[in-house]
């Protein structure tokens, strides 16, 4: 007999389709963003905890039978199929309570990019830094070592390949320094040489 989960009264489930097959189950997701696994052979559920990512929103990650991964955001996935949207233009759907764990249908609404800022604003706790592009300060390359690599490539002593190998960076993006494609605002000084 085929193990079944317990449903709320009025839960409703969705199967989810990644556009390919899946492995050995369907997978569904409910008005109350709770995930199951069904088998495919047996028939039988079970429950899914599902995976936290980017600021603890909840996906559900599952290998596909061709052996690419398949994902979908759970408060998404609720709002497309259990949360009516108003219009087009609203596209982006968030939690009302700002309670990323709580993915259920009565917590999610739609709002526009307009509306976005002023949700973000009211966010308790919300900082504009951590939304805010930050450059990453492990970069394999910055503007002393460009110039270095600019200046070898000016004598023409060495290969890009021996470049690129010393500076562990890939051939391309030696030639693309060379061309002025990338770094292209870096300068050498021409005196120097």
């Amino acid at each position: 007999m085929a193990k079944k989960i317990k449903s709320h009264w009025n839960e409703k489930w969705e199967r989810v389709d990644f556009g390919k097959e899946t492995k050995g189950c369907w997978y569904e997701i409910s008005n109350y963003g709770r995930i199951k696994s069904i088998d495919k052979a047996t028939g039988s559920e079970r429950p899914l905890k599902g995976a936290t990512v980017n600021r603890d929103f909840k996906i559900l990650n599952v290998i596909l039978k061709d052996g690419t991964h398949g994902y979908v955001y759970v408060h998404k996935f609720v709002a497309e199929h259990f949360v009516p949207r108003p219009s087009g233009k609203h596209t982006i759907a968030v939690h009302k309570d700002y309670d990323k764990s709580d993915n259920k249908w009565s917590n999610l609404i739609w709002i526009t990019e307009a509306e976005w800022k002023s949700y973000l604003a009211n966010k308790p706790g919300y900082e504009p830094e951590k939304y805010r592009y930050v450059q990453k300060r492990h970069y394999k390359l910055n503007e002393t070592k460009v110039r270095m690599i600019k200046r070898m490539l000016a004598r023409g002593k060495v290969k890009r390949e021996v470049i690129a190998r010393n500076f562990g960076v890939a051939e391309n993006t030696i030639y693309q320094i060379e061309r002025g494609i990338r770094w292209g605002h870096v300068k050498i000084d021409e005196e120097s040489e």
